[in-house]
């Protein structure tokens, strides 16, 4: 899953960066921050998806800063995210549960 998210990443970029110069310097700032969250969530940290999260809402607010933005760039975080969010609820109620039973 990291390496479709670091492919996503690569493949937005390359289409903005050809007109946009300052695109350079948010794209680099969110693979900074989205390397981390990719462990976070490959570790299964709850903060992994809250950074994830907030990658997610800032590209969509670079897209709609240039104009680029469409709803179907809403598909994959959503779905990362919501994964994430199911997988870390289920293992939080499995370490609640007593181990005799």
């Amino acid at each position: 899953m990291s390496i479709f998210l670091i492919l996503a990443i690569v493949a937005n970029a390359t289409a903005l960066t050809k007109n946009f110069i300052w695109y350079d310097a948010v794209f680099l700032f969110g693979l900074i921050i989205g390397i981390p969250s990719i462990v976070g969530m490959w570790k299964m940290q709850k903060w992994g998806v809250i950074l994830y999260s907030f990658i997610s809402v800032l590209s969509q607010l670079m897209f709609m800063t240039v104009n680029k933005w469409e709803p179907t760039f809403l598909i994959t975080p959503f779905i990362v995210i919501a994964v994430n969010i199911f997988v870390l609820s289920g293992s939080r109620q499995a370490k609640e549960q007593p181990a005799g039973l």
